[in-house]
């Protein structure tokens, strides 16, 4: 049974359009009969959570706050102070390249964990606003309307002009696609820069964030409420509109977890709703007397560990198992959330600042250390690092940096957005080819697909044509890569002996625009022996070019030094030309750890004369890049 359910209006969800409200009073089954639940339920608490105190498995450490490190910024000299070419714009973001900022003269700054500048690079137009995709990279917004993707050491990769304003920093899916939205649009890019669709959506509420559900779909929130109730629609991340939900009350907070989304309510309750079988439900809530929170949290999930979040409202400050709802620790802050300018996690723990204080705080609630800097220094940002510093961007276009408390920079907290797929939205299909039924995607589908992936705008027709790609990939990389009796049976032999087709699903995969199939194309590198099969891998490598772990570039790397690959021109070609395209996407640190020594590896005398200059002339493409 559902803690948030229908109200009994007789509207029951048919699907798309269909209206649910969130009530902790009716449920219906899954027959769609409403139910009233017994009066005595009505007497219990929703969920058994234990009451705030030092009882049931919450820690109250308001009582007793624990001696801590305590610095004032007013009597302490900086570690360090940088001075800048101009102002930062906005708030740092938090990547692998470090901490990111734009700076006024269309520049990108990246910060050490000591707060230095550790790179800056020049950017055709000045982001207002930046979020951290998949993979290091970072999306940006600049000129209010153009959308691009910068790479991990700051090199703009595309950009776009999305034609309307854009009101609030992009959002990246699961997959790597990246949603932005302003006014009533609502649009999807591809880590290519192809737009896969765009809806009008009426009445969007910007001041909520766009959030997903844990299967991928989208929430939507709009300024049209029901008596005062606020009201969501949710979106397929393939741009098809669903369901539009009603809530038990205002929502003032809501963020992504693994779970689901988390909700803070104006009345000081808290809840998590998910994606099930039968749509979306409430997995739990907590009202405002078991949670002790009052009015407005903010909420910061991922605190400590993925299966947690934290709630600040005020001064009190609660972290709770997303999965079930119960507060695992609870405790008074010196830190007003209600002016809260920063929330976050360090490896020394939870980072809360507001105006005039920064406080960190442990996994129980203790404090770590406290700063006080009053309200009166210019800063316009501030970051933590997980070495111990508190950064301060100050509107004199300087950076000055303290050192709060002694911990190890070889220590990270940042934990970095991995692409996945969208597997339970997917169109459901068990097609697959096979020399009974021929290929599952016919020559017409594989153009129609083709020219779609490249002019864009294709909308829902993806999810079908995903999960055909999908299975199709799969089965690929067991007739390849599965060394069992199985890999061989004629069945599974479908795509070896049709190596024409192989190569034309294989090629779309890679067009796709997400940030899957690296790893497949990367196993089928290592395993292919066929030499024709094999360069077109190596092509398709370069044509995804998303590659965060490395994986497709030490599989080419691996096939450098193969003996069957000896004498191999064309190979060797393909390879020089998937390094560049990899490590222009993926950035400095990708060509300086795989590369480097690929490319100067083929300057080597057993590679041949052609290969030596076709190396030489990718090396000087790559330093024309400015990478």
């Amino acid at each position: 049974m559902r803690d948030f359910a229908y109200t009994g209006k007789g509207r029951m969800p048919q699907g798309a359009g269909s209206r649910e409200t969130f009530s902790p009073i009716f449920a219906y089954t899954k027959k769609g009969r409403m139910l009233l639940l017994v009066l005595a339920l009505l007497a219990l608490p929703l969920r058994a959570a234990p009451a705030s105190g030092n009882g049931g498995g919450t820690k109250n450490i308001s009582e007793a706050v624990p001696v801590c490190t305590e610095v004032k910024l007013s009597e302490t000299k900086p570690s360090w102070i940088t001075v800048l070419g101009g102002g930062i714009v906005s708030a740092p973001v938090r990547s692998t390249g470090g901490y990111i900022a734009p700076v006024e003269g269309k520049m990108l700054y990246a910060f050490s964990e000591e707060g230095q500048v550790v790179w800056q690079h020049g950017i055709p137009q000045m982001p207002s606003m930046m979020a951290a995709g998949t993979g290091g990279l970072l999306c940006c917004v600049s000129r209010s309307s153009r959308l691009s993707l910068v790479n991990p050491s700051g090199l703009q990769l595309w950009y776009k002009d999305v034609g309307f304003a854009i009101t609030d920093a992009p959002y990246t899916g699961h997959d790597g696609r990246i949603f932005v939205r302003g006014g009533t649009n609502l649009a999807c890019y591809g880590l290519k820069g192809v737009r896969r669709w765009k809806i009008s959506m009426q009445d969007q509420n910007t001041s909520l964030p766009l959030v997903e559900l844990n299967d991928g779909t989208l929430f939507v929130f709009l300024n049209k409420t029901e008596n005062g109730k606020t009201i969501a629609h949710t979106v397929s991340p393939f741009g098809t509109v669903g369901e539009e939900i009603v809530f038990s009350g205002q929502v003032c907070s809501a963020a992504t977890c693994d779970d689901g989304v988390l909700l803070a309510f104006a009345d000081g309750s808290i809840g998590l709703c998910a994606a099930g079988k039968n749509g979306v439900y409430s997995k739990w809530i907590v009202g405002s007397k078991d949670s002790g929170l009052s009015g407005r949290s903010d909420i910061l999930p991922g605190a400590f560990s993925a299966d947690r979040a934290a709630f600040a409202s005020g001064q009190r400050v609660i972290i709770v198992d997303t999965a079930t709802g119960s507060t695992l620790t609870s405790f008074t802050s010196g830190v007003n959330a209600a002016s809260l300018s920063f929330k976050g996690m360090t490896a020394q723990g939870l980072v809360l600042a507001d105006t005039s204080r920064a406080e960190c705080y442990d996994k129980d609630g203790n404090p770590i250390w406290r700063a006080i800097f009053g309200s009166s220094k210019g800063w316009n940002y501030l970051f933590p690092t997980d070495a111990g510093y508190l950064v301060f961007c100050d509107s004199n276009w300087t950076i000055e940096s303290y050192r709060i408390r002694q911990g190890s920079a070889q220590q990270s907290s940042y934990q970095e957005t991995r692409s996945r797929p969208y597997t339970e939205l997917y169109a459901r299909t068990g097609a697959v080819s096979s020399p009974l039924m021929g290929r599952a995607i016919s020559p017409e589908v594989c153009d129609e697909m083709r020219t779609a992936f490249a002019r864009g705008d294709f909308g829902a027709s993806e999810r079908g044509w995903i999960s055909l790609l999908d299975n199709e990939m799969n089965a690929i990389n067991e007739a390849w890569t599965v060394k069992s009796s199985v890999a061989h049976t004629e069945e599974n032999n479908y795509f070896r002996t049709h190596v024409d087709y192989t190569v034309q699903v294989l090629e779309l995969s890679a067009s796709l625009g997400t940030g899957l199939y690296q790893g497949t194309i990367a196993a089928l590198i290592r395993s292919t022996k066929d030499k024709n099969l094999l360069t077109q891998l190596i092509k398709d490598a370069g044509i995804l070019a998303y590659d965060p772990d490395g994986l497709m570039l030490s599989a080419i790397e691996s096939v450098l030094v193969r003996s069957d690959a000896a004498g191999n021109d064309k190979l060797f070609i393909a390879a020089c030309d998937a390094t560049y395209e990899i490590c222009r996407f993926m950035g400095r640190p990708t060509f300086f750890e795989h590369g480097m020594d690929m490319l100067a590896r083929l300057l080597y005398p057993q590679y041949g004369k052609n290969v030596q200059d076709y190396a030489k002339a990718t090396l000087q493409k790559i330093i024309k890049s400015k990478l």
